[in-house]
């Protein structure tokens, strides 16, 4: 797609206002992922959302969590320099050794594809909890069955987006709901690209953008 023009079905194509920036429009379907998964996962007002993975769809979706009034938003993550970008950006807390968790949680949205982190998600939860995997990792896992059982949580997988989530995602950005810039590691010409897949190979930055071609 790194081309001038690109012919693209007319069901995605989406208008954006005015007051969204190209910078910011370009991460409307990393965002759509994001409020699908959260949607899924039936976030309320007051809910203690647990989010396993900082890579760009776990930190969008601590944005859409608060956009949708969870009370408390935890994200998960073993790599340090994922999670500087989360708080207080979020407003969300990354330890969660400060707190005691275990059955206390509302919300888990997987989404590193980890196998411990889908066992620990599922133990995490409460009662009656929902848990949303939408990371992808081993097509094979282990899964604590009883735990999940015992406490009656409700289980989702998540694929992409659906109807009506990149409408609802242009409208949060829209109405400043959701703050993407802070995501933006950098923004490079179209002649040098290859150092953007360099960066992010390397895993530098959080969204490396390359910028479209000029004339």
């Amino acid at each position: 797609m790194l081309s001038k023009f690109w012919k693209a079905p007319e069901d995605f194509v989406h208008k954006v206002p005015d007051d969204v920036s190209l910078k910011e429009a370009v991460l409307v379907e990393p965002l759509s992922v994001a409020v699908h998964a959260s949607r899924l996962a039936k976030i309320k007002p007051g809910d203690t959302v647990v989010i396993t993975g900082s890579g760009t769809i776990g930190l969008l979706c601590g944005a859409i969590s608060r956009a949708f009034r969870a009370h408390r938003i935890i994200i998960v993550d073993i790599l340090e320099d994922k999670l500087r970008f989360t708080s207080p950006k979020e407003n969300a807390d990354i330890l969660t050794s400060r707190y005691d968790l275990q059955g206390r949680v509302d919300v888990i949205i997987e989404a590193s594809g980890a196998e411990s982190s889908v066992q620990m998600g599922i133990y995490l939860l409460k009662s009656g909890g929902s848990y949303v995997q939408t990371g992808i990792g081993k097509p094979m896992l282990q899964v604590p069955m009883l735990a999940l059982s015992e406490k009656e949580l409700r289980l989702r997988g998540c694929f992409r987006y659906g109807a009506g989530d990149f409408d609802l995602a242009i409208k949060l950005l829209s109405r400043r709901s959701v703050n993407l810039s802070p995501l933006i590691s950098s923004v490079t010409p179209f002649e040098r690209a290859t150092e953007v897949w360099d960066m992010t190979s390397s895993g530098k930055g959080i969204k490396n953008l390359i910028q479209g071609v000029r004339d």
